[in-house]
């Protein structure tokens, strides 16, 4: 029975790979045409523009940028519920909300509470528990923060986060500019949606691309986008002085005229070197960033960090995908992430990360599954924006009377 049910599964596996494998059917671009008698580049690049997972993403990122430029009302509100697993060194839970309204470019407000409890194990007797709820305004291109309310609870450290916790009371309902001396310790980014949709019109752009050697557009394009992944995650690829050194793409016939396009490039300067891969197609994407190199002055020559970045998106169903993202360093995982995203009038997230070992935490494996609630829209809102009273305080007087208090 066990042989027979083993023979019946590895057939049933072998059938499946035989159709996935026959369903993507490489094209001959120069003698194919498809029902509307497109050539193949037409055909994708038309897809490619009625990609659901394009729309979804530009509609939802770029409310901001319609909130600044037709000066409308704008709400956003975020909940992260997140629980670490057992493959985590820490173990507990957390949760974040935010609401925020913005009236302007430089006028809104957020109301934000935590409440976190951690421990090392679930029998550590040194637990970490922390709510807190306070109130940020920007405001003429300042940030301050208002405290509610602050509770902190750390064991045997107990004494110090009563200290913590009367200093907290002290400040509580004052409001507190969140600048340092020439540098802030937290700033608004009104450029930050903006910037998001102007990369899935890049992300167009290069994905349409056909004559490279003849398209500066396009070298500038893959220089925006490196940039702004470098701006999230810390890849250490420098876009000086840009060239391309080889490429290659083709196109596959998936089915119902559904056309993919495989291509990739070899890019090097001065600095280093890496190697750009994308699969697409109007249900899905894939973009792979490997054998990134760095130039060793010394060796006279490029020298791999073995670093590799992965993303994939992929439509399970109309406005429904399966995101995974992956980031290895010297072949192994420093973060891996995998979501599922609904969209609608609202985005909801559901998750697992983890983090490996880093230099910072070099004992800690993170590892936690989450679930992030998005919501954005227009609309009337009769909230009362909170009014700059009192006495403000510095954040630099605060960490200087801080460190007066040691």
């Amino acid at each position: 029975m066990k042989k027979t049910l083993f023979v019946l599964l590895w057939l049933v596996c072998l059938f499946s790979a035989w159709c996935d494998n026959s369903n993507i059917v490489e094209i001959d671009s120069e003698n194919w045409s498809s029902n509307e008698w497109l050539s193949v580049e037409d055909a994708f690049n038309q897809q490619i523009e009625q990609a659901q997972y394009i729309s979804d993403m530009n509609d939802f990122i770029s409310y901001r940028a319609l909130s600044i430029s037709e000066d409308k009302p704008f709400t956003s509100e975020f909940i992260i519920d997140a629980i670490f697993d057992k493959e985590s060194s820490l173990q507990g839970w957390l949760e974040i909300s935010q609401k925020k309204y913005s009236k302007s470019n430089d006028y809104e407000t957020s109301n934000i509470t935590f409440d976190i409890n951690l421990m090392e194990s679930e029998n550590d007797p040194e637990p970490i528990q922390t709510s807190w709820e306070l109130s940020l305004l920007y405001q003429d291109d300042e940030m301050y923060a208002n405290v509610h309310s602050f509770d902190l609870f750390m064991w045997e450290w107990n004494s110090a986060a009563k200290m913590y916790k009367l200093m907290s009371e002290l400040l509580i309902g004052k409001w507190i500019s969140l600048e340092v001396k020439e540098w802030k310790i937290m700033t608004v980014d009104t450029n930050s949606d903006t910037k998001f949709w102007y990369i899935i019109s890049t992300l167009k752009t290069v994905l349409k691309t056909q004559d490279i050697h003849d398209s500066p557009n396009f070298l500038n394009a893959v220089v925006e986008m490196i940039d702004f992944v470098n701006s999230y995650v810390n890849l250490w690829i420098s876009t000086n002085e840009l060239t391309l050194q080889e490429w290659e793409f083709s196109f596959s016939e998936l089915w119902q005229w559904i056309v993919q396009k495989t291509f990739t490039w070899s890019f090097k300067w001065k600095d280093s070197a890496f190697e750009l891969s994308f699969v697409a197609s109007k249900n899905w994407l894939e973009i792979h960033l490997y054998n990134i190199k760095e130039y060793d002055e010394d060796r006279v020559d490029y020298v791999d960090k073995e670093l590799d970045f992965y993303l994939s998106i992929q439509e399970a169903k109309k406005s429904e995908y399966d995101i995974d993202a992956e980031y290895t360093k010297l072949r192994q995982k420093i973060f891996e992430m995998k979501w599922k995203i609904r969209y609608a009038d609202s985005v909801q997230v559901s998750g697992s990360f983890a983090l490996e070992p880093m230099k910072l935490i070099e004992w800690q494996k993170i590892s936690w599954k989450i679930e992030w609630n998005i919501e954005k829209h227009f609309g009337v809102d009769d909230t009362k924006f909170p009014v700059l009273s009192g006495d403000i305080l510095s954040i630099s007087e605060l960490l200087s009377s801080f460190w007066v208090s040691f």
